[in-house]
C-alpha cells in the first residue's frame, strides 16, 4: 500500500512540476519573450522533478513482489524433460 501511495505521489508531483514549465512558457510565448530563460521557481520545479523520480523509485522498489529462487534445483522443479521425436519423412511417397 505505501507503495502504490508513493507512486501516486511521484506521478502528481511530475504533473505538476510539467504543467508548471508549460505554464510559464505559454505566458512568455503570449508576451513574446524568448523561451530560453527558466522561471523564476526553476530550480523549485527541477528539484521537485528529481524529487519525483526518487519517490517513483522508492515506490517501485517497495511496490515490487519478493524474488524467487534463481537457481537449477529450483527451475527443474517445475520442468519435465521430454523425449525428442524423431520424424522421417524418406519413407513417405507423394
Amino acid at each position: 500500500m505505501l507503495g502504490n501511495t508513493m507512486l501516486l505521489a511521484a506521478t502528481l508531483m511530475i504533473l505538476h512540476a510539467a504543467f508548471s514549465m508549460y505554464e510559464h512558457l505559454s505566458h512568455l510565448k503570449a508576451l513574446g519573450r524568448p523561451s530560453d530563460a527558466l522561471p523564476p521557481d526553476g530550480p523549485h520545479l527541477a528539484f521537485e522533478a528529481l524529487a519525483a523520480l526518487a519517490l517513483a523509485s522508492a515506490g517501485a522498489v517497495l511496490r515490487t513482489p519478493a524474488l524467487r529462487e534463481a537457481s537449477w534445483r529450483s527451475e527443474m522443479r517445475h520442468r519435465c524433460v521430454r523425449p525428442r521425436v524423431r520424424v522421417s519423412l524418406s519413407g513417405l511417397r507423394t
